[in-house]
């Protein structure tokens, strides 16, 4: 076989692998948002010891404002904060008796770091049921993240559904979804 016709080959096949690979990740995406915690009438308090909000996209520090608002009173951890981000602009939705239940962390810089920082303050903290507050397309990878670094805890997606979300976002995430499956992001 002359090297051009094996260079096609080796195209034709990695071709299909990543096809394959992306039809996995179309169906996961539906499959982690089925194991996503429902709207249940449970209240948040009796699911959840506390709520972890992974940054980088909309909505999701207002979802979480809105659950401790509405009564939630278990700890908080918003992480990934970027540092010129101050607390108060955080924390300026919420009663003043709230806003001693918020921990920021300005640390973590990507999606494997939000799992390591969380773990660190689950531990710290004694919390075993965890609801974690991310961006729906962002859920398959976070929880394959606390899969792979494993620990005692029991996390259940809250998903966040931004208004706006270029297709090119689901391309990323399953670009980095591959990676993180490899342990290689």
């Amino acid at each position: 076989m002359s090297l051009h016709k094996l260079g096609f080959l080796f195209c034709i096949v990695g071709f299909v692998i990543y096809a394959c690979l992306g039809v996995y990740f179309l169906t996961l995406v539906p499959q982690q948002l089925s194991r996503a915690a429902p709207p249940v009438a449970t209240p948040l308090n009796e699911r959840f010891d506390a709520l972890v909000v992974f940054t980088g996209g909309t909505k999701r520090i207002d979802t979480v404002r809105d659950m401790v608002n509405k009564g939630f009173s278990g700890r908080v951890l918003i992480s990934g904060v970027h540092p010129s981000v101050k607390r108060a602009w955080v924390l300026r939705n919420l009663s003043p008796e709230n806003r001693p239940h918020v921990e920021l962390d300005y640390r973590a810089q990507t999606t494997r770091d939000n799992v390591r920082m969380t773990l660190d303050w689950v531990k710290k903290n004694g919390i075993k049921r965890l609801g974690l507050i991310t961006s729906h397309y962002h859920v398959p990878r976070s929880l394959k993240m606390f899969e792979q670094a494993g620990g005692d805890i029991t996390v259940e997606a809250l998903p966040v559904f931004p208004d706006k979300m270029p297709a090119t976002y689901m391309l990323q995430e399953f670009h980095k979804y591959i990676g993180a499956w490899l342990r290689i992001i």
